[in-house]
């Protein structure tokens, strides 16, 4: 089954100041497009391999699917995970797991921030629900793919490859992420943590004074 490039929900100037209308143009229509293209062909040699019975080249074929996809996949929670003029702090279930994980959102956001600081090279900060320990973790991905945890479930992810931020950051990484958490689609976030975790949230857009 193919896979198509999601459309953004929003206009390539909505998030500016903070991003401008270029990097979002050439980011969701070059560097997340290409990720789309890249899975395709990458599930296409799969089934080509599968047809043939030829499994002598299935670690390349295997490593270009999880690059893609993690690539694929991650773009559109980034996407989703920003809007224009949106609330600035979570709802009310999110912001108690949030108080009971890391004390209060302020330390969350350093946490986050130091992580999207650190990230070697090329990869993502990632706000996740781990179902297994029942927490809030924030985890670095390198690429698209390494260094995740099995039972996490991404909740917001910030792209910190350079073609995120550098036509408007250049190489001022913690200047950019500082700007990313003013577009923060808390909504987003709310829904995803209330589907992973269980935790209803029943004043829907209600946030703590």
């Amino acid at each position: 089954m193919a896979h198509y490039l999601s459309p953004l929900a929003f206009a390539h100037d909505a998030l500016e100041p903070h991003l401008g209308r270029l990097t979002l143009r050439l980011h969701h229509g070059h560097h997340h497009a290409g990720h789309v293209v890249g899975l395709n062909r990458a599930e296409a040699r799969m089934q080509a391999a599968l047809s043939k019975g030829d499994y002598g080249d299935i670690r390349a074929v295997q490593r270009a699917i999880a690059f893609h996809a993690g690539g694929m996949v991650l773009h559109d929670l980034y996407w989703e995970g920003m809007a224009p003029g949106g609330r600035k702090k979570p709802g009310l279930a999110l912001a108690r797991q949030i108080r009971a994980d890391f004390g209060d959102l302020k330390n969350l956001q350093a946490v986050f921030s130091a992580s999207a600081g650190q990230v070697e090279g090329s990869g993502w900060a990632v706000l996740a629900w781990d179902a297994e320990l029942r927490r809030l973790l924030v985890l670095q991905c390198r690429n698209n793919q390494y260094n995740l945890v099995w039972s996490a479930v991404p909740l917001l992810v910030c792209d910190v490859w350079e073609h995120a931020y550098y036509l408007d950051y250049q190489n001022r990484r913690s200047e950019y992420v500082a700007a990313w958490w003013r577009l923060v689609n808390w909504d987003s976030a709310d829904h995803r943590f209330s589907s992973a975790s269980g935790e209803l949230e029943q004043t829907q857009g209600q946030t703590e004074e």
